[in-house]
C-alpha cells in the first residue's frame, strides 16, 4: 500500500545533439553519455567535467562504463568497439565486427560481454576480449538494422534474447551457451507483436518485455522456461525503454503515446497486481533509462535533446491521521481507499475507487479529503467520495507538482523539476476553488527536499529544516530524510536509508519502517529477527531511548498505519498481503481512554477482545467506577449483558494491576485495607437487585459466589425453583461452575431445605448410596424428635457448633447444651443463649468457663468468672487467684467462706511467693503474709532482712515494738551486707582494670593490623577473614611482637614472651598481661575446669573474644540498680551510727567511678559498638552524708 514520491531531483543539460546511451558509475558518481555520432560526455554533480569524440559512423548506439577496466566502452551498429579510459580520456579501438552489431550488453559482475551480430551471432567475451563463445541463434537472418535486445540475469548463468518476434533463453555451462527456452503461450503457441525491449529482474524471478494485445500495449512477464507469467496493460503506443531497479520492486517504462508524447513510467506490484505509481511527462524522446546500482529508488534519465535528470523516488504510505484511518494507494488514473477504521480490506482490493483522467502522481490528505496533481498538472478535490477538479479563476487549476502537504490551512509543496520553489495554495475545501497563489524561494544555495509527513515542514538540501508557516529556518544538523515528522518543534523523527534518527541522533541503524500514533513512535526493524518496537514520545523528548514494548513480526513487514478507535496497528508483508496487531501499549491507552471519559463498555470490550485484565477498569480510577455501575449496564447491549458481566466479575481479584502488571498510573489510589472485590461486587448486586433479579441471575449469583454469600444464592435459587425451575436448573449449573461443589453441598444442607440438599447433590460426585440416607434420617428425626432437633443433627454433622447450640436452646436440652457447650468450648454463645441469672445452667456454664480460662493459664480471668457465677464458685476463686499470685484477693474471698484455714493458707502463698521464679517473686509480699495473716513477726522481718528490705524490716519490727529483732536480725546483717559492699566494689574495680587492659590491647592489635593493611573485618561484618583471623589469634595468644617481624612462624607462637617495642608503635601492657604470657613452671598438669565453667568460657584470640571483653568490661560499672541498693545501705548505716562505715564505702566507689573516668572503656577500631558513651553518675543519686559529717 506505498505509493512512490519524489523526494529529489536534479537535471542537467547536455549539448544539443541526438543523444543514444549512458552509463552510470555509482561508486563515484559519474554519469557517462553517448551522442550517436560519438561525442562521449561524462557528467560529474550535473555539470560536464570532460568530454571526447570518436570517429566513424554515426551510428554509435551503446556505452558502458566497465568497473574493472575503468573504462567507458563503446559500441556502434557498424560493428565498431572502442575504449575510452576513464582517466586520461585515451581511445582505445578494440575491435570491428564487419556484419555489425544488432546488441550488446554486459552481465552484472562486469566480467562479460554479449553481442548479437548481423550475422545472428552469439559472441560472449570477456574483458580482456578473449571469445568465450560464438555460436548462431535460431532466427531469421539479421543485419545490422535489425532490432535485437540482450538481458543478463543477475547471477551471469542466463541469458535472454529478444530478436525477430522470438525470445529465447540461453543458459551457461562449462563456458559454453545453449538455448534453454523459448518464449511462448501456455498452450505452446509462438508469440507474436512482440516489441524489441526486454528486461531480466534482478531477483531471477521474471523477465519482462511489451507486446500489443487485442489492440492493447502490454508488459508481459515470462519465467526462466520461457512461460507466460502475467502482464499488466500501458496506454501507450510503443515501449522503448523498460528496467528493473535493483530491488526488483520497480519498473521503469519509457513509453510513447498515441500522440507521441514520451512518458516515463514507475510500476510497482503487490500481491499480483501492477499499479502505475508515478509518470512524468517528457518534453522529448528518452534516449536512455538506468537505475543507480547503490541507491534502489534513484533513476538516471536521458533524452535525446541532451537533458539529464537524476530521480530520487521512495515508497510512502499515505494515510490520513483522522480516526478514519484512511489510506489512499494510487493505481494509474485511480485512487483507492481503504478506511481502516471501518474494515481492513487487503490490496489489490479497496473500499473505494475514485478514477480522474490522468495518472495521479502526488495527494495529499486534508483530514479526510484528498487533494490530487495527475501528471498533467491538473488538480483534484476528493471529497464524500467523489471527486471534482480544483478551479482558478473559473479555470482548472494546473500545476504539476513534485511534493504536496497540508498544515491544517494551506496546501504546499515543490514544483515539479523547481526544487528552489515553494509553491503555497489557499483552498476552499466546501467549493474546490483555490483562493490565492503564492511562491516562497528557497534560501540562497539551498533547495528544497523533502516533506514532513505531518505537513508542517520541509527539509532543506542542507538539512536544516524550514517551516513555512513560521517562515523560519530550523538550522539544527539533521542527515537528509526520507521520511520525517516534527512533533511541536520538540521532537524531529526521520529515516535516512535504513537509519532512524531522532532530533538528528541515531535512535537505531536497522529500520523497515516508522509510524507516530497514540503517544508512541512504533518502528519495525530489519535483521533475522525483525520485531515491532514502541517508544514513548515523552521518552524521546527526554533523551531515553529504550523501548517500552517489543514483539516479533514476519521479516519484511513494514507499517501502513494504525487506528486510533481499536488500538489496531496494519503492517503489510513483503508478499502484498496485511496483517493487523493489536499491541499491549496501544490497547491500554485505548482502554486508560475509555475509563477516563468514562465509556466502561467499550472498555470491557476491548479488555475481553485482546486478553487484558479486566481488573484495570476499576484500579485505573475506583471511585468513577463505582459511581458509573449503572451506566455500564446501560451501556452493554441486552442480549450480552449477563454474559459480560459474569466474565468481568469472575476475574475480579485484589491485585492492583496498575504498576503491578501494566505500566498505567492510577488516577485515584485506594487505602490498603480497601476490598476490591467486595466492594465492587456488592455494588454490581445492589444495581442488579434493583433492577431484575431473574434477568440477571447468573451475575447475581457470579456477585453472591465472590462474597461468599453463598445462602442467600441458594435461598434465590429455592424461590425460583417453585416458579421457574429451568431458571432454577441454570442458576444452579452456573453457580457449580463458579463454587466447589461440596462445598456448595454443605451450604445447602445448612439450609435445611432437603428437596434443594437433592438437586444439588445431582451436580457432585458423591455416592446417592451415601447422601440419600444421611438425608433420609434427618428427615427422620424431624418427625420422631422436633424440627430443632434435626436442626442441631445437621449443623453438628457440619460442625457449626455455634448455630447447633442455638436449636438446642430452643428445644430445651439444658444437658446437653451444655455437653456440647464445654466439648466445643462455646461459653460465650452459651451465656449469650443462658441470660437468666439465677439460671442454674447458667451457673455451670460459668463454671465450666472459668476452668477452661484456669486450664488455659488465664488464672485471673478465671477467677472472675468463678465470682460472676450465682452463687459464685469461692473456693475455684480462691484456687485461681492463688494461682495468679494475687494474694490479696485471695486471701479476701477465702475469708468469706465459712471454716476456712486462713492460717494455712497464709503460709502456703507465703512460701509459693518466695519460690516464685521470675517476677512472680514477690518476698515484700510473703513477708506482708507471715506478719498479718500468720503473725509471725520473726518470720516477716528474716524476709524482708534477706530481701534486703532494710526500712521495711525495720519499719516492722518497730510496730510490733520487737526491739530484739532489730538488734539480732536487722543491725548485724547491715554490717555485714556493707563488709559485702565493700567485697563487691574491690572485685568489680579489680575485673574493670583486667578488662580494661585486655580490651585496650585487642584494639590496638586491629588498628596496627590495618595500618599495615591487614584489614582484620570480612565485607560481610561476620568476623576476621582467613589471614588476618590467624594472625590475630597469634597477637592474642602471644604479646605483641614488632610489626616488622609479625610475618616470622619462630615469633608466632603460645605462649612466648616478646618484647612489646617497636621502631614506629607500641603496644600497651601490664603486669597482668605478662603474668597471662608467662610460661607455667611446673611441669604438672593443671586440673581440667569443671564443664559448668569450660561453656562459658572464651578461648582467646576467637572471633567473639573482643565483644565478650567489652561486655565483661562495661558490667563491672555501677548500674543505677547497684547504685541504688547502695543509697539504701548507707542510709541504713548511718541510722545505726555507724557513719564512718558509710564513709568508707563512698570513699570506695568515689575511687572506683574516678578510675573509670580515667581509663573510659576504649572505642572500637571499625565504629560498631552500640553502646552508649559513659557518664559519671550524679553524686545526689547515690551519696547520703559528706566526708565533713
Amino acid at each position: 500500500m506505498r505509493n512512490l514520491i519524489v523526494l529529489d531531483e536534479r537535471r542537467a543539460t547536455l549539448p544539443p545533439s541526438s543523444w543514444v546511451a549512458q552509463s552510470v558509475d555509482a561508486a563515484e558518481d559519474r554519469v557517462f553519455a553517448m551522442t550517436s555520432d560519438g561525442c562521449v560526455a561524462c557528467l560529474v554533480a550535473n555539470e560536464v567535467v570532460w568530454d571526447c569524440r570518436l570517429d566513424g559512423a554515426a551510428d554509435w548506439l551503446w556505452c558502458h562504463y566497465n568497473i574493472e577496466l575503468e573504462a567507458i566502452i563503446c559500441a556502434s551498429r557498424s560493428g565498431a568497439i572502442v575504449a575510452i579510459d576513464a582517466k586520461d580520456h585515451d581511445v582505445e579501438v578494440i575491435g570491428h565486427f564487419d556484419a555489425g552489431l544488432c546488441a550488446v550488453a554486459w552481465n552484472a559482475t562486469d566480467d562479460q560481454v554479449a553481442l548479437v551480430t548481423g550475422e545472428s551471432l552469439l559472441i560472449t567475451m570477456s574483458t580482456s576480449w578473449d571469445v568465450l563463445h560464438e555460436g548462431l541463434l535460431d532466427v531469421p537472418s539479421l543485419h545490422a538494422a535489425s532490432l535485437v535486445s540482450l538481458a543478463w540475469r543477475a547471477d551471469g548463468q542466463f541469458l535472454v534474447v529478444n530478436a525477430a518476434q522470438q525470445i529465447q533463453v540461453w543458459e551457461q555451462s562449462n563456458a559454453s551457451w545453449s538455448r534453454h527456452a523459448t518464449g511462448r503461450y501456455e498452450d505452446g503457441r509462438p508469440l507474436t507483436q512482440l516489441e524489441s525491449t526486454i528486461a531480466w529482474s534482478p531477483n531471477h524471478t521474471l523477465i519482462a518485455t511489451s507486446q500489443i494485445l487485442k489492440s492493447q500495449l502490454h508488459v508481459i512477464f515470462f519465467e526462466r522456461n520461457g512461460l507466460r507469467h502475467g502482464d499488466f496493460a500501458v496506454d501507450a503506443a510503443s515501449v522503448t525503454h523498460l528496467q528493473w531497479n535493483t530491488l526488483s520492486d520497480v519498473l521503469a517504462l519509457g513509453v510513447v503515446s498515441s500522440t507521441g508524447q514520451a512518458r516515463l513510467q514507475c510500476w510497482t506490484r503487490n500481491n499480483y497486481h501492477w499499479y502505475l505509481k508515478h509518470e512524468r511527462r517528457l518534453e522529448d524522446n528518452l534516449a536512455a533509462l538506468t537505475w543507480d546500482l547503490e541507491a534502489p529508488y534513484t533513476l538516471h534519465i536521458l533524452q535525446q535533446t541532451g537533458t539529464h535528470r537524476t530521480l530520487t523516488l521512495e515508497p510512502h504510505v499515505h494515510a490520513s491521521a483522522s480516526e478514519m484511518a484512511t489510506v489512499a494507494v494510487i493505481d494509474g488514473c485511480q485512487l483507492k481507499r481503504t478506511h481502516f477504521q471501518k474494515a481492513p480490506i487487503p490490496p489489490p482490493m479497496c473500499a473505494s475507487t475514485i478514477s480522474v483522467p490522468s495518472p495521479i502522481n502526488v495527494l495529499a490528505f486534508a483530514n479526510d479529503m484528498v487533494v490530487l496533481v495527475t501528471s498533467s498538472g491538473s488538480w483534484h478535490l476528493v471529497r464524500d467520495g467523489c471527486v471534482c477538479p480544483i478551479t482558478h479563476e473559473d479555470a482548472v487549476f494546473t500545476q504539476a507538482m513534485q511534493s504536496l502537504a497540508w498544515d491544517g490551512a494551506l496546501f504546499w509543496g515543490v514544483p515539479e523539476g523547481d526544487a528552489t520553489t515553494l509553491c503555497m495554495v489557499s483552498l476552499d475545501v466546501t467549493t474546490g476553488c483555490v483562493l490565492r497563489t503564492s511562491s516562497l524561494p528557497a534560501p540562497i544555495n539551498e533547495t528544497f527536499s523533502s516533506l514532513s509527513m505531518d505537513g508542517r515542514a520541509v527539509q532543506l538540501s542542507s538539512g536544516a529544516r524550514f517551516h513555512p508557516a513560521q517562515r523560519d529556518v530550523d538550522e539544527s544538523a539533521h542527515p537528509l530524510y526520507a521520511h520525517w515528522a516534527t512533533l511541536d518543534h520538540d521532537l524531529c523523527v526521520g529515516s535516512a536509508g535504513h537509519k532512524l534518527f531522532v532530533n538528528g541522533a541515531l535512535l537505531h541503524a536497522s529500520v523497515a519502517s516508522f509510524h507516530l500514533s497514540h503517544m508512541y513512535l512504533l518502528t519495525t526493524t530489519l535483521g533475522a529477527h525483525p520485531q515491532l518496537h514502541f517508544y514513548l514520545l515523552d521518552d524521546l523528548v527526554d533523551g531515553k531511548y529504550t523501548p517500552v514494548h517489543t514483539q516479533p513480526v514476519e521479516r519484511g513487514a513494514k507499517l501502513v498505519t494504525t487506528v486510533p478507535s481499536r488500538a489496531d496497528v496494519i503492517l503489510q508483508m513483503p508478499r502484498g498481503n496485511l496483517e493487523i496487531l493489536a499491541p499491549r501499549p496501544l490497547v491500554l491507552h485505548l482502554v486508560a481512554q475509555c475509563v477516563a471519559s468514562a465509556a466502561y463498555a467499550p472498555a470491557l470490550e476491548l479488555c475481553r477482545k485482546h486478553r487484558v485484565d479486566m481488573n484495570v477498569l476499576v484500579d485505573l480510577d475506583p471511585p468513577a467506577f463505582l459511581a458509573n455501575i449503572d451506566a455500564l449496564l446501560d451501556a452493554l447491549p441486552p442480549r450480552l449483558r449477563s454474559d459480560r458481566l459474569c466474565l468481568f466479575l469472575t476475574n475480579l481479584h485484589p491485585v492492583n494491576v496498575c504498576g503491578a502488571k501494566y505500566p498505567l498510573a492510577p488516577v485515584q489510589s485506594m487505602h490498603e485495607s480497601w476490598d476490591k472485590v467486595l466492594e465492587v461486587c456488592s455494588a454490581v448486586r445492589s444495581a442488579l437487585l434493583a433492577r431484575d433479579a431473574a434477568t440477571y441471575l447468573t451475575p447475581l449469583l457470579t456477585c453472591e459466589a465472590k462474597m461468599q454469600l453463598l445462602e442467600p444464592a441458594l435461598l434465590r435459587l429455592q424461590a425460583l425453583h417453585a416458579t421457574d425451575k429451568v431458571l432454577a436448573e441454570k442458576g444452579l449449573q452456573h453457580l457449580v461452575f463458579l463454587v466447589d461443589v461440596d462445598i456448595l453441598y454443605d451450604h445447602a444442607l445448612g439450609l435445611y431445605d432437603m428437596a434443594l440438599t437433592r438437586l444439588v447433590a445431582g451436580r457432585t460426585q458423591r455416592d446417592p448410596q451415601e447422601y440419600l440416607p444421611q438425608l433420609a434420617a434427618f428427615e427422620a428425626l424431624q418427625t420422631t424428635k422436633s424440627e430443632a432437633y434435626m436442626k442441631y443433627a445437621i449443623d453438628l454433622s457440619l460442625q457449626r457448633f455455634a448455630k447447633a447450640l442455638t436449636h438446642l436452646t430452643a428445644d430445651a436440652d439444658a444437658d446437653l447444651a451444655l455437653s456440647l457447650i464445654t466439648s466445643h468450648h462455646l461459653y460465650e454463645d452459651g451465656l449469650r443463649l443462658f441470660r437468666a441469672k439465677l439460671s442454674p445452667t447458667r451457673r455451670h456454664i460459668l463454671v465450666a468457663y472459668g476452668a477452661h480460662q484456669v486450664a488455659t493459664g488465664a488464672f485471673a480471668a478465671g477467677g472472675h468468672t468463678f465470682l460472676a457465677a450465682v452463687p459464685p464458685a469461692l473456693e475455684l476463686a480462691v484456687d485461681a487467684f492463688r494461682k495468679a499470685h494475687d494474694w490479696r484477693l485471695a486471701m479476701s474471698i477465702a475469708a468469706r467462706i465459712e471454716d476456712y484455714d486462713l492460717y494455712t493458707l497464709a503460709y502456703e502463698m507465703a512460701d509459693e511467693l518466695l519460690n516464685a521464679m521470675g517476677t512472680a517473686r514477690n518476698p515484700v509480699a510473703a513477708a506482708e503474709l507471715y506478719i498479718h495473716y500468720c503473725h509471725d513477726v520473726d518470720e516477716g522481718v528474716a524476709t524482708l532482712v534477706q530481701a534486703r528490705e532494710w526500712g521495711l524490716a525495720l519499719q516492722a519490727a518497730q510496730l510490733h515494738k520487737r526491739r530484739d529483732l532489730i538488734e539480732t536480725e536487722v543491725e548485724p546483717l547491715v554490717l555485714q551486707a556493707a563488709e559485702d559492699m565493700e567485697t563487691d566494689i574491690n572485685g568489680r574495680l579489680a575485673t574493670y582494670k583486667k578488662h580494661w587492659v585486655r580490651l585496650t590491647t585487642l584494639r590496638e592489635q586491629i588498628r596496627l593490623f590495618r595500618l599495615h593493611g591487614i584489614d582484620g573485618k570480612n565485607d560481610d561484618g561476620n568476623g576476621l577473614d582467613d589471614g588476618a583471623s590467624s594472625a590475630a589469634s597469634a597477637f592474642s595468644n602471644m604479646s605483641m611482637s614488632s610489626v616488622g617481624s609479625h610475618n616470622s612462624n619462630r615469633d608466632i607462637r603460645f605462649g612466648s614472651a616478646l618484647s612489646f617495642e617497636t621502631a614506629s608503635h607500641s603496644a600497651t601492657t601490664s603486669p597482668f598481661y605478662a603474668a597471662m604470657s608467662a610460661e607455667p613452671t611446673s611441669s604438672s598438669t593443671p586440673k581440667k575446669m569443671p564443664r559448668r565453667f569450660r561453656r562459658t568460657k572464651i578461648q582467646e584470640g576467637s572471633a567473639d573474644e573482643d565483644a565478650y571483653v567489652e561486655k565483661s568490661l562495661r558490667g563491672a560499672m555501677p548500674a543505677p540498680e547497684f547504685l541504688a541498693d547502695l543509697r539504701q545501705l548507707l542510709t541504713m548505716l548511718i541510722y545505726f551510727g555507724h557513719t564512718p562505715t558509710a564513709q568508707a564505702l563512698q570513699t570506695q566507689l568515689d575511687a572506683f567511678l574516678d578510675h573509670i573516668q580515667d581509663h573510659v572503656p576504649p572505642a572500637p577500631v571499625h565504629g560498631e559498638s552500640t553502646e552508649a558513651a559513659w557518664t559519671r553518675p550524679d553524686d545526689a543519686t547515690w551519696k547520703v552524708v559528706t566526708r565533713l559529717v
